[in-house]
């Protein structure tokens, strides 16, 4: 037996009028009233830009130290990983990197990471919320570790320490 639609149906439209119902052919003013702001929230929260900081070092493997990421501010310092590793970051600006690895000089750099073209007001705006989609900002910066030079002989030091340690102790100017 078929059972006749009622009010509370799923298969009613937004309007309220049954779809094969004679009256509903358009739709209410609350309807595309509510069908724009739909719209509008969805174009608010699609855009959306993505920026990320591959740090790379030859020999790979060196911890990476970062400072600089909010404001400038070198009082964010933060250890990131071991190279080859990736951040995201929200603020352009200078960052000090530093990389540091046994057998190897460590090294500091002050690193700029400029805004793109379309980072600047007002189409930052427009990249930031009203396009729909990803925009990927995405950096690789590669760094070369040198060898730590070897250390002196430590035997031949030592001699010569002693022997002016024995000319001090017999009164002898150096």
């Amino acid at each position: 037996m078929a059972r006749k639609p009622s009010r509370g149906d799923a298969s009613l439209t937004c309007c309220g009028r049954c779809p094969g119902s004679k009256g509903a052919a358009r739709p209410s003013r609350a309807c595309l009233r509510l069908a724009g702001l739909a719209f509008s929230a969805l174009l608010l929260i699609a855009g959306c830009v993505e920026r990320r900081l591959t740090i790379r070092s030859d020999p790979p493997g060196a911890l990476v130290i970062m400072s600089g990421g909010k404001l400038g501010s070198d009082a964010d310092e933060h250890e990131l990983g071991f190279t080859p590793v990736s951040t995201n970051f929200v603020y352009h600006g200078t960052r000090k990197i530093t990389l540091i690895k046994d057998g190897y000089e460590t090294l500091t750099v002050d690193e700029r990471l400029n805004a793109r073209w379309w980072d600047f007001f007002p189409l930052e705006f427009v990249t930031e919320n009203l396009i729909p989609g990803r925009i990927k900002d995405h950096r690789e910066r590669h760094y070369r570790l040198m060898p730590q030079p070897p250390m002196t002989a430590t035997e031949p030091l030592l001699r010569r320490a002693e022997g002016f340690r024995a000319q001090q102790e017999a009164g002898t100017p150096f």
